[in-house]
């Protein structure tokens, strides 16, 4: 009678494909299986390899890269002490390194292939991933167009303390933003990600004007829009504790009325608020730009009443003013409610 099979059975490049494919907290169990499991998968090259196809070799180039120019210049010893050996001089990162850079960016940042995007593959009309050499990720979500958008990702085991959500977007139309809703929760470890806008501590921001929006982001020009990439820093820091480490990122628009089209998903990622490196500091646009914006906005209303009405409802969400529209607030509309995400919509982060 032979043995019962068990994974210590199987071939090693059957076992290293396992632990390609497994989410984190899944192949970290399976490391505590047994000694002989951990000795032939707590490699170098499998964190490598786990790395690149979590974060992408573009990530990790910039990575060693910020090492390199971070690592202090060599220095003369005397010749009793061991050689120094500086990260500046190799041509890789090592086995801790990479785990602990595992560590830290899986739990802040999620690549657009690792969201939850409605409407992906449809028939390639309306988002599609695209290898693009200027992500750090090596590929995009690319929106083709979309009257019901809808993106969201998970984060789990996120360190106490708080953050700034930053999505990285290339947005080529101020169409594609204006009148989206977007907005962040933190939960507990054990609740499903599944919550609506009554919850206490969901942050939320609808930008109605392309002024409202490009205030929030990198973009280097506050006197007119031009397209490309950006990243979109939410106004609002979401505060996550031990108890609360699970948090739920969303950019949608439920209207149904809007086609949102010219835009492209990099990344959406947390960012501490004492990281000055990468917190982004918002900036008032040129005020000509915001009063033309008023302009077209009462010349648009003109033209709605003289048609009688015709086109009422796009825009009605302005009908108070030009403020964004903060959830929670008196002025939330009820778009700010609907349907919750489906279970089979979110990642698996």
């Amino acid at each position: 009678m032979s043995p019962p099979a068990s994974l210590c059975t199987l071939p090693v490049d059957v076992l290293n494909a396992i632990a390609l494919v497994l989410p984190c907290r899944e192949f970290g169990r399976l490391l505590q299986t047994n000694r002989y499991i951990h000795d032939t998968l707590d490699t170098h090259w499998i964190w490598h390899q786990r790395f690149v196809a979590r974060m992408g070799q573009g990530f990790l180039t910039a990575k060693l890269k910020q090492v390199e120019e971070d690592a202090p210049a060599p220095t003369t010893v005397a010749e009793s002490e061991t050689e120094c050996v500086y990260l500046n001089k190799t041509s890789a990162a090592s086995k801790e390194q990479l785990i602990e850079w595992y560590r830290q960016y899986s739990r802040t940042v999620i690549p657009s292939r690792d969201m939850a995007i409605i409407h992906m593959g449809n028939n390639g009309f309306h988002w599609t991933m695209s290898m693009v050499a200027d992500s750090q990720f090596g590929e995009m979500a690319r929106l083709g167009h979309v009257n019901w958008l809808d993106v969201s990702a998970v984060f789990h085991g996120v360190v106490p303390g708080q953050y700034y959500v930053q999505w990285g977007l290339v947005v080529n139309s101020v169409s594609a933003v204006q009148y989206t809703l977007f907005r962040a929760v933190a939960l507990g470890s054990h609740e499903f990600p599944s919550w609506d806008n009554t919850h206490p501590d969901t942050i939320g921001f609808k930008p109605q004007r392309a002024t409202t929006f490009i205030q929030y982001t990198n973009s280097p020009t506050r006197k007119f829009f031009k397209g490309g990439p950006m990243i979109f820093q939410h106004p609002d820091i979401l505060t996550i504790t031990a108890e609360y480490p699970t948090v739920f990122v969303q950019f949608k628009d439920h209207d149904n009325i809007r086609i949102k089209s010219s835009m492209s998903v990099d990344y959406v990622r947390l960012v501490r608020v004492d990281d000055w490196d990468n917190v982004i500091v918002p900036e008032a646009v040129d005020a000509e730009w915001v009063e033309e914006e008023r302009r077209m906005e009462e010349e648009r209303s003109r033209n709605r009443g003289m048609f009688g009405g015709f086109g009422q409802g796009l825009d009605d969400d302005t009908a108070e003013g030009f403020d964004p529209v903060w959830i929670g607030s008196e002025s939330d509309d009820s778009d700010a409610l609907d349907d919750e995400p489906h279970p089979d919509e979110l990642s698996d982060a």
